[in-house]
């Protein structure tokens, strides 16, 4: 079965901040995931546009500061 985007985008993030998958929470925002500070934003973004093959606009890269947004973000951007 595929991954989901919520699973794709914990992935990313747990690689992304060196954290287990499991320990990002459906809520968590950038100041509960150590390491989420603006260059990790700036990771997380590659990460993301690597994952989903895709650019993220100038514009979106600073809204995305919590997992839920996210998941929002690709599950509109991917339907």
């Amino acid at each position: 079965m595929p991954e989901t985007i919520a699973e794709r985008v914990r992935k990313v993030m747990a690689l992304t901040f060196n954290v287990a998958p499991d320990s990002i929470a459906d809520t968590a925002q950038q100041s509960d995931v150590a390491g989420w500070d603006s260059i990790g934003h700036a990771n997380l973004v590659f990460g993301l546009e690597e994952e989903f093959e895709v650019h993220l606009s100038d514009d979106v890269m600073p809204t995305l500061r919590s997992f839920p947004v996210i998941v929002a973000h690709f599950q509109q951007q991917l339907s």
